[in-house]
């Protein structure tokens, strides 16, 4: 989803060294980030206004490959989720209609 105005950024092959987009994506994200009451409205920055801290090559290549690694555990972890629920269902569906009865001691 985006609202508009929307604004891309883009990095050039060359600017890889510099930043990547998931490390620009997640030090953009860090940007503000303070406690706010529920329900409190943030006025909006204009992304000129925003100040990503400059990491060296060696940096950014490492939280690259940090994130990368979240990424597929998060995913990994997602798809795990979605069958549990899927099993969930598929038991007390079962249980409902007789066709699954639960036997031995349940944990």
């Amino acid at each position: 989803m985006a609202a508009f105005p929307v604004r891309v950024l883009r990095i050039t092959e060359d600017g890889h060294d510099v930043l990547t987009p998931r490390v620009l994506a997640a030090m953009l994200g860090s940007l503000g980030r303070r406690p706010r009451p529920f329900g409190a409205i943030r006025e909006a920055q204009r992304l000129e206004d925003h100040q990503v801290v400059q990491l060296d090559s060696a940096t950014v290549r490492r939280l690259d490959e940090l994130l990368a690694a979240l990424d597929t555990r998060r995913r990994h972890a997602q798809a795990e989720i979605g069958m549990l629920d899927e099993l969930g269902r598929i038991i007390a569906v079962g249980l409902s209609d007789g066709t699954l009865a639960l036997a031995g001691d349940m944990p």
